[in-house]
């Protein structure tokens, strides 16, 4: 099994629909190949295991696990499933290497996406100088792309988590979720090292040529080679071939019948509400998303204040603050590690033991986090005087940093596992509502960091008072 699959990919996929279907063809395209759909036979009663909330969780998040052959359905259709336990279109057994450059594509969109956001961050100045704006107005370049995220580069931060799921077995999904959770805080954090140096000394607008040229790079790897992971897609495609094929028109994947009598309107209209209905019947999804916006809040007022306690108090130019970004990738290294320990010798040995079990299991190491992530901030916000060492308060980022990376790993956890059936509608609705609160926290911190002065501990305090709520 090949690593990369181009006939997958878009470009693929795109010559097969220009040129002919004879252009990078499919098992089931090849001479020889003889479709055998299974006996017909009525299904069997499910046991009481079968409707046990253990195993209805499971198939729900493996969302990708082998399905019977072919058989006949109560609708009358044939379902169209994996031809064996090991057929290589099944993204659940790809090989190891071909889920790694997979995903690696995926975190490294993701990664572009978020860069994106503040690699405008280094022009800010220079916007106050050029076009003669306040600093509330240059900083609607940020802002705003924070508040939509790219628009089109949104769809990837809200269904690259649930990739993960597609191509992992559920106890891996962790492994995964980390290194994807890595690019979302390693993105905005290296954006101003990229264009710290380049923006002050030629023009503002390299920091805008510098994602383009990145962005560029990404979607030309992405074009040519990454493969579509989601197993209901590729079984829909699948059945399409051979009602084609074998001119059998009962033959459906098991998406068709499940909404074959559902207009697309209504469809259309689920995916766009379920985010929302269920962040507003269910109390605690609703907080959850609040809390994390207060994650995003903070975070993002750092790209604010940063200017002012590197800069202004300790003097370094805009190249060199760029690189105080780093710190964040120390964070990471830091929270990832202890996180995979976690997962590693308690999490993956408990669930081949006990199942999936509670959700709120999840969240345990987020309580620790928690209660040391407002630490962080009063270090931050108490030491950034010009004569303490610029160290220490970079010391307080690395520690809030690291506590948030838990915590957003096991939110990331928590939420699938608590409604499996929308996952990416969860994720949808959590980046909508943390990049909202993120925006409006771009604006008020450095009003806050100039007027309040040793008050900005006040984030911290905010923290305390909602941690007990999500627990």
């Amino acid at each position: 099994m090949s690593a990369f699959s181009i006939r997958d990919a878009p470009f693929g996929q795109l010559c097969r629909l220009a040129l002919s279907p004879r252009v990078f063809r499919y098992p089931d395209e090849q001479e020889g190949f003889e479709y055998q759909p299974a006996e017909e036979t009525l299904p069997e009663a499910p046991t009481p295991e079968e409707n046990s909330d253990s195993t209805d969780t499971n198939a729900d998040v493996e969302k990708a696990a082998p399905v019977p052959s072919p058989g006949q359905s109560k609708s009358g259709y044939q379902t169209v499933g994996w031809y064996s336990d090991g057929d290589p279109e099944n993204p659940q057994v790809w090989s190891l290497a071909k889920k790694t450059i997979t995903f690696t594509q995926i975190c490294l969109l993701t990664f572009a996406v978020y860069c994106g956001s503040a690699i405008i961050t280094p022009a800010q100045p220079v916007f106050v100088e050029v076009f003669g704006v306040g600093v509330q107005g240059s900083s609607l370049a940020l802002s705003m792309y924070v508040l939509g995220y790219g628009l089109l580069g949104g769809p990837v931060l809200a269904t690259g988590g649930a990739s993960a799921a597609d191509i992992l077995s559920f106890p891996k999904i962790p492994y995964g979720l980390t290194f994807w959770g890595c690019a979302t805080l390693a993105g905005p954090a290296l954006g101003p090292l990229l264009s710290g140096f380049s923006a002050p000394l030629s023009s503002w607008r390299w920091s805008m040529y510098e994602l383009l040229m990145f962005c560029g790079f990404t979607w030309i790897l992405l074009f040519f080679f990454l493969p579509e992971t989601n197993a209901d897609f590729i079984l829909l495609k699948r059945a399409k071939r051979l009602r084609k094929s074998t001119g059998n028109q009962s033959l459906r994947s098991d998406s068709e019948i499940k909404q074959g009598n559902i207009h697309f309107l209504s469809l259309l209209g689920g995916y766009l509400t379920t985010p929302f209905l269920v962040t507003l019947r269910d109390p605690s999804v609703a907080f959850i998303n609040i809390y994390t916006g207060l994650i995003y809040g903070i975070f993002y007022s750092y790209f604010e204040s940063f200017p002012i306690v590197y800069t202004q108090i300790h003097g370094f130019s805009t190249g060199i603050m760029g690189t105080i970004f780093l710190s964040v990738v120390v964070a990471c290294f830091f929270g990832a590690g202890s996180y995979l320990a976690l997962v590693k010798f308690h999490y993956e040995p408990y669930t081949y033991n006990n199942g999936i079990g509670s959700p709120e299991h999840r969240l345990l190491p987020g309580v620790v986090a928690a209660l040391i992530a407002p630490c962080g901030i009063l270090i931050f916000a108490w030491t950034s005087r010009d004569w303490i060492s610029w160290v220490v308060p970079t010391i307080g980022i690395v520690l809030y940093m690291a506590c948030v990376f838990v915590i957003t790993m096991c939110i990331f956890i928590y939420l699938p596992i608590s409604y499996p059936r929308y996952a990416a509608s969860l994720f949808a609705a959590n980046s909508f509502l943390r990049s909202a609160l993120a925006c409006g926290a771009i604006h008020f911190s450095q009003p806050l960091f100039n007027n309040l002065a040793w008050l900005t501990v006040e984030p911290g305090t905010y923290w305390l008072e909602e941690t007990p709520g999500k627990y």
